[in-house]
């Protein structure tokens, strides 16, 4: 069952140009989020990655090393 994406995290995700998004888990209190790559397309070297944090209530973009350190914590 694929996770239901709140509509504020659509819509911050289409004001940063991200197509679609897809859950990736939890931290502190947020659900994260991050672009979902088509399976057909080559992805293209786009620099760091982009989450989307969402509380419930707020959602908060998360970039640079910054959203390196948060990957990093799915382990």
């Amino acid at each position: 069952m694929r996770k239901r994406i709140p509509n504020a995290v659509r819509e911050k995700a289409e004001d940063i140009y991200c197509n679609d998004v897809k859950y990736i888990g939890e931290l502190d209190g947020f659900e994260v989020y991050n672009e979902q790559a088509d399976e057909q397309d080559t992805p293209e070297p786009t620099g760091l990655p982009v989450l989307i944090l969402w509380d419930g209530k707020r959602v908060k973009i998360v970039d640079g090393i910054e959203s390196l350190n948060l990957l990093s914590r799915f382990e």
